[in-house]
């Protein structure tokens, strides 16, 4: 069946391969790699003074906002980057270990509140207040990578374009961080004010909570292999199936395919009526063949003209079905010929 169009069995809506492609790709754009728009985020976190103690004048460290950081502010920011794009690029060990004993859905469940909780902890932390940070960094970076790594068996469903899907959730993960800079916009359109600062972090995690409900009725509990396919059922529910089984079940019948269907019955009967005239023995042979035929359909609706066929006449089977009519036209002529 590969490269034929899929054909749906009962009880099936659609194929749902694109969906998840869909939803994958959507939620590496929008926290698969979050963190690399950390420019974006250090700009809002030094905006609000935080990180000061160490600048010798606090209230001129950063009069035009992100671009006159001290280096005291500079070595802390620094610092945060260095742990979070560690516990990122660090995280697939754990990652890897998760997806082949819990599944991709229950990892990627983790991943969204992993991104959930660091956006969280950067919107209520100050260094004057509760000082979070490098834990914000830390569970930011494992998240982004925790979920990332839970899409890429989608590609699998996509054989002959596995690298293609493969590149585009690349694409998504380290282009993620221009939601970052979107986010700063909204915040210095608010004012730049220290609550517009939580709320548009916390306000964005969420945005990413919806991936948990969508995630946890279209991702399935094992990774999908190659040579399978995704549906969706009439109960809304989604299923895995092997594509060979589909097609060998629910493929749809040509003409072709009933002409031969048909041929192999009419040999069947052929043969069965055989064995009937070796048991009558000494019975006329249009009897015999009247016996061994009497619960056959007649041989014309049998015919490959009704099936639109012209086979060819070189099959035995093709040979067989000739033969058949003839025999069956030379006893109604005996039959008429005794009367």
């Amino acid at each position: 069946m590969a490269g034929d169009a899929l054909v749906l069995p009962p009880g099936t809506k659609m194929n749902a391969q694109s969906l998840i492609l869909v939803l994958g790709v959507l939620g590496e754009i929008f926290q698969g790699g979050l963190f690399f728009g950390w420019s974006a985020l250090s700009i809002m976190i030094t905006d609000q003074g935080n990180f000061e103690e160490g600048c010798s004048d606090p209230g001129e460290a950063i009069d035009d906002p992100g671009t006159e950081i001290c280096k005291s502010q500079e070595s802390k920011l620094a610092l945060l980057w260095t742990l979070g794009a560690f516990s990122l690029n660090s995280g697939p060990i754990l990652g890897g270990f998760a997806l082949d004993y819990l599944g991709p859905r229950f990892v990627s469940i983790a991943g969204v509140c992993l991104n959930m909780l660091g956006l969280i902890l950067f919107g209520t932390s100050s260094t004057s207040g509760s000082n979070a940070f490098i834990a914000a960094a830390i569970i930011l970076g494992l998240g982004n990578i925790t979920f990332h790594l839970a899409q890429f068996h989608i590609s699998s469903l996509f054989p002959t374009k596995r690298g293609l899907i493969t590149s585009v959730f690349v694409a998504g993960f380290t282009g993620s961080g221009t939601m970052m800079w979107f986010l700063q916009l909204i915040y210095e359109a608010a004012g730049s004010t220290k609550a517009a600062y939580t709320w548009v972090l916390i306000g964005y995690s969420f945005i990413l909570a919806l991936w948990i409900p969508l995630l946890w009725w279209m991702m399935p509990n094992d990774s999908f292999k190659v040579g399978e396919v995704y549906l969706l059922r009439d109960d809304w529910r989604f299923e895995k199936r092997l594509r060979g089984d589909l097609g060998r079940t629910y493929r749809r019948t040509t003409a072709l395919q009933d002409y031969v269907a048909n041929a192999r019955l009419h040999e069947e009967t052929i043969q069965n009526g055989h064995a009937m005239e070796n048991e009558a023995g000494n019975r006329s042979g249009q009897g015999r063949l009247h016996g061994g035929l009497r619960d056959i359909p007649h041989s014309d609706s049998l015919s490959p003209a009704v099936l639109g066929i012209v086979p060819d006449s070189s099959d035995p089977i093709w040979n067989e079905l000739e033969e058949a009519k003839d025999n069956s036209g030379t006893g109604e002529r005996d039959r008429r010929d005794e009367g």
